[in-house]
């Protein structure tokens, strides 16, 4: 049925594309004729638009993760007159590239695309993502910090901050984690990026505030188990006895598997004498 779907409206493009070279050439952006047929005089002109319909298609086929059929749109977009391999071609055949795990194909795409334009954001956060998911965190902390440091924000700012704040973390950078968790809190707050601020503030020794972002991640999502088990650590060493005990028994029932965060919190309770349910 989906691929049904996806033939009628691919099927459907010559026509559009008729319509839209129609406006193009007159620079009158009205409805295509066959919307309202028979109705009075076109509406005001529109501004042109700025990335072919093609390019529109492949931005929606992009995000349904429809590979094949994006391939096709890439295709005419490339040798459509007014297409060619531009910035956004070599862009959205990056993320495509990308999403078939295909980090070779996608990483000379980005290079093509940063010749052509260097200061784009969208090329540099797409690399960072490329070397993100390779393991190579220093390159993508480099790439990411470039995206941050343009006036123009790339596409996903939030998945940026996200990991960027996610290497600071693994380079024991806490002020900085939590400044840029903070950042992904702005842009659309998540459990995850609480949870974040609340790691980040409990490394810095601000236990209070680590509770109080990791009470904020709770609200968003109450079963997650790192979330249980990092205010079970707050609660350990502000001497909380029962809190400490509930959000460790807590963590333990909602599955948490981190292994590190699990000897961490035994270490505490042996330390401070209490906060597992077994003593």
């Amino acid at each position: 049925m989906i691929k049904n779907y996806y033939k009628l409206n691919l099927f459907s493009l010559d026509s559009w594309t008729r319509w839209y070279e129609e406006c193009h050439q007159s620079q009158c952006w009205g409805e295509p004729p066959w919307v309202h047929p028979g109705r009075g005089p076109p509406r005001e002109p529109t501004p042109i638009p700025q990335s072919s319909i093609y390019m529109i298609a492949v931005e929606f086929l992009l995000d349904v993760k429809a590979t094949q059929f994006c391939e096709r749109a890439l295709a005419h977009e490339l040798i459509h007159p007014s297409g060619g391999p531009t910035k956004l071609y070599h862009v959205a055949l990056a993320r495509l590239h990308l999403q078939k795990k295909e980090y070779q194909e996608a990483e000379d795409n980005l290079t093509k695309a940063l010749v052509l334009d260097y200061q784009d954001p969208d090329s540099w956060s797409i690399m960072g993502h490329l070397r993100y998911l390779q393991g190579n965190l220093k390159e993508a902390r480099d790439c990411y910090q470039r995206t941050l440091s343009f006036i123009a924000d790339a596409r996903e700012m939030h998945s940026i901050y996200l990991r960027l704040a996610s290497i600071y973390l693994h380079d024991t950078e806490f002020e900085k984690a939590k400044e840029t968790f903070l950042l992904a809190c702005k842009n659309s707050p998540s459990c995850i990026s609480w949870l974040g601020v609340g790691i980040a503030c409990y490394r810095l020794g601000e236990l209070s505030e680590a509770e109080d972002a990791l009470c904020e991640a709770n609200i968003l999502n109450n079963s997650d188990p790192e979330v249980w088990g990092y205010l079970s650590l707050v609660c350990l060493r502000t001497g909380r006895q029962l809190e400490a005990e509930q959000a460790y028994k807590y963590a333990i029932k909602v599955s948490l598997k981190d292994e590190d965060l699990l000897k961490e919190i035994e270490e505490t309770q042996n330390m401070v004498g209490f906060g597992n349910p077994s003593f």
